[in-house]
């Protein structure tokens, strides 16, 4: 990806998707992991 931005007939559409893409991709990780980690964190403490 960091090749596409430094060529020269960079596809900034493409790129600007594949951001898109990545980062809602990312927020549904952190979300999971939010859960995960506040789940244990539940059993844990006996909720």
């Amino acid at each position: 990806m960091f090749d596409e931005i430094a060529a020269d007939d960079t596809d900034h559409d493409r790129l600007a998707s594949l951001n898109k893409k990545y980062g809602m991709l990312s927020l549904v990780e952190l979300v999971l992991m939010i859960a995960i980690v506040l789940t244990m964190s539940g059993i844990r403490w006996g909720f």
